[in-house]
């Protein structure tokens, strides 16, 4: 195993990266930041690495990144076990996050589907509906997404095929979403 050559991906995906989305991630935040004034809650989802991502960024909104401050409203799809199951017997997994989007979600909220490929049916279904119900929609993927269609609002896309670099660069833009809002909503 080379930790050098590791590293030195790493540091080239996220430089990259950030080259890539760093106007769309302004623009993003500007965005949410207006949401998040007027009420909006950001709802979060993903499967398996990519679900981890979603609990830890609402924890990081709900609890505090650096500062003490009043919690932003979030809220990660996919936690309650029985639900999840409940609805992927009764419905189809493709259906897991929708239906609990669609029992908690309004117009003006935030979905941000996180999927390391783009190609997860429940994750695409959900912004589908996120879409329905009038909330702004985001996507984290990697470079694996060809589909050029308008798929959410703002595609943040990783410029790699590599699952754990993608990943690292999911939870770097977590970070820096939740301190640029903490920031900006409560700093001095």
């Amino acid at each position: 195993m080379d930790i050098e050559k590791i590293l030195k991906d790493h540091q080239e995906t996220i430089s990259n990266f950030i080259k890539q989305n760093r106007g769309i991630i302004l623009k993003l935040t500007d965005e949410l930041k207006k949401r998040i004034k007027s009420g909006a809650t950001i709802f979060v989802a993903g499967n398996g690495g990519s679900m981890a991502d979603s609990i830890h960024m609402v924890t990081e909104l709900m609890g505090k990144f650096y500062r003490k401050r009043p919690p932003i409203k979030a809220i990660s799809l996919g936690t309650n076990p029985a639900l999840i199951s409940a609805v992927s017997n009764d419905y189809s997994y493709e259906n897991s996050f929708v239906r609990e989007l669609s029992g908690l979600a309004q117009k003006g909220d935030i979905f941000i589907g996180i999927s390391t490929s783009g190609k997860s049916k429940n994750i695409l279904k959900t912004l589908e509906k996120a879409r329905e119900i009038g909330c702004l929609t985001v996507l984290l993927t990697g470079n694996h997404l060809r589909k050029k269609e308008k798929i959410s609002d703002f595609l943040i896309s990783v410029p790699s095929e590599d699952v754990p670099r993608i990943q690292e660069c999911h939870i770097f833009l977590i970070h820096l979403l939740c301190e640029i809002l903490e920031d900006e909503l409560y700093g001095n």
